[in-house]
């Protein structure tokens, strides 16, 4: 019998409608039964274990004596633990399916997975980073990612792996190309209202193949609203493109300007071409972040 001593002797009356409350809205499974040498106590048809039991409560007076009394109570069953615990694990899986609904993930890029990756002499070191990147998210998520280099090294899918690892660990994540924000944002109305209150909600952005769309003065003002916004809420975003660093750093256009400078102001650049580039500007707080991305945050 399970005893417990109470502070307070107005708790018995509580603990008296709290128990009997229990007991009322517990469910009686096909199987159970009632124990043959007390018709109290409800056993489980499956485990044959009892899922209710007696809870003795004490209040100790002054003079050393004891009011006591004794209540019906619930009680978890091996059954009833596994149950609990299968439904926790549903109500997880369905908030992550919720997750991947809310990520806008194309479905190529649904199952991409650092597991899964084919690593060479051409990508170890990218590929690193932006695992380390995504397992040690919560020390890194105050600067962003630029992945950039040539059409078919792989930028999009590593993109795609960490913001799947951090699905998985149920972060909020959202990724998507400007070219598809610029084409729904032309045929919803909503689209661009809904996906910038969204945004805020993420708490990392993926924009894939920045520079695939359309160069007029609309997209370009629709493309930097998006990376300014996303710049004052200051949470981390990761861009794909397939252009050159160099030139986005000596552009003189200020439409595309003023987009590559908020980019680079708060996003570190990853080459992806099997080099281990490093941007002479960078001085010694891009070279730091950088040495712990490729060391990661467990190893000394």
């Amino acid at each position: 019998m399970t005893e417990i001593i109470l502070s307070n002797p107005g708790a018995f009356e509580m603990l008296r409608g709290v128990f009997a409350s229990a007991i009322s809205s517990q469910v009686v499974r096909d199987g159970d039964y009632f124990d043959a040498n007390d018709k109290n106590i409800l056993i489980c048809g499956t485990c044959g274990r009892p899922r209710r039991e007696y809870v003795k409560a004490h209040f100790p007076t002054l003079e050393n004596l004891s009011e006591c009394d004794v209540f019906l109570a619930p009680k978890a069953c091996p059954c009833d633990i596994k149950e609990h615990e299968d439904m926790k694990k549903r109500q997880l899986e369905d908030y992550k399916d919720g997750l991947r609904r809310f990520s806008l993930i194309e479905e190529k890029f649904s199952g991409a997975s650092f597991g899964k990756l084919t690593i060479n002499a051409n990508n170890e070191t990218s590929i690193k980073m932006c695992r380390n990147y995504a397992m040690n998210f919560e020390k890194y998520k105050k600067k962003g990612l630029l992945l950039w280099g040539g059409v078919g090294t792989g930028k999009s899918t590593a993109a795609a792996c960490i913001a799947n690892a951090l699905i998985d660990d149920f972060t909020p994540v959202m990724m998507i190309s400007f070219t598809r924000i610029l084409d729904l944002s032309g045929s919803d109305r909503t689209f661009e209202r809904n996906f910038l209150e969204d945004m805020q909600r993420a708490e990392l952005v993926v924009f894939d193949d920045l520079g695939s769309e359309r160069n007029t003065d609309y997209a370009l003002e629709k493309i930097y609203n998006i990376i300014d916004a996303r710049y004052r809420s200051h949470k981390p975003m990761i861009l794909t493109t397939n252009l050159d660093l160099r030139k986005m750093t000596e552009e003189t256009d200020i439409r595309y300007k003023r987009i590559y400078e908020r980019i680079l102001e708060v996003c570190h650049p990853i080459m992806f071409c099997g080099t281990n580039w490093r941007r002479e500007i960078g001085g010694k707080e891009f070279n730091s972040f950088e040495e712990s991305l490729l060391k990661g945050y467990d190893e000394k």
